[in-house]
């Protein structure tokens, strides 16, 4: 197949073409009104579920209306991949995603995904760390504008930490617990109890912490009860 043919020597303009290689030593310009884009196209690997497929990735300029539903603009520059591929923006130093202009008085950040973000800190290439920070919804059933639920932030090992002190602008709420059905103890943690008697003046209610072995009343510094 062939992609491109020159009817005379290109090479002092600082085109080189041999089998299989296109180099250019200057800028390329390409231009389309609307989905001006480079596309690279090959086969997917023969262990993916769809072994061998025509994949491509594009990078290029669009412009939608609905572009304008999260973002500023309705043009945009775009680079991915499409179906049976995976898109890593990698580099061996440094990578970069800045929303900073110094004329400009916007500049937001905005990450989406269909399910979880996972960030993997103090990682080795292609594998994932054995400690990762999760955000995600509390309900995973749906998504978009039918999930409505908290966002949860949690670690799929060890513990979220904090070295520096967290301020809470509103109220901080603690998790609530029947006396019937307790979590498991765990040092240092902190709930409230419904259905506790830890004396007539502090209510149903009791605010308990555990020592490690037993969820304590702070009204009574007992194992709380019923």
């Amino acid at each position: 197949m062939t992609f491109f043919t020159f009817t005379k020597d290109m090479s002092d303009e600082g085109v080189v073409v041999t089998p299989g290689v296109f180099e250019v030593d200057g800028t390329v310009i390409g231009y389309k009104d609307n989905a001006t884009s480079m596309r690279v196209k090959g086969p997917s690997s023969t262990n993916d579920p769809a072994a061998g497929a025509d994949v491509q990735s594009y990078a290029g300029i669009f412009y939608n209306v609905a572009y304008t539903n999260v973002g500023t603009l309705e043009t945009r520059f775009i680079t991915g991949g499409n179906l049976e591929m995976d898109v890593a923006l990698q580099g061996p130093h440094q990578v970069q995603i800045a929303a900073v202009d110094d004329t400009q008085t916007d500049g937001q950040v905005w990450v989406a995904s269909k399910t979880n973000v996972v960030f993997n800190m103090r990682a080795d290439a292609e594998v994932a760390s054995p400690n990762q920070l999760i955000f995600d919804r509390v309900s995973t059933g749906t998504t978009g504008a039918a999930n409505t639920s908290d966002v949860e932030v949690s670690v799929n090992a060890g513990n979220l930490v904090f070295t520096s002190p967290v301020v809470f602008p509103t109220m901080m709420t603690t998790p609530i617990y029947p006396f019937a059905g307790l979590p498991p103890v765990t040092l240092g943690g902190m709930i409230l109890v419904t259905g506790a008697t830890d004396g007539a003046s502090h209510g149903p209610h009791a605010l308990c912490f555990s020592d490690g072995t037993a969820w304590i009343s702070t009204a009574t510094y007992l194992p709380v009860a019923a």
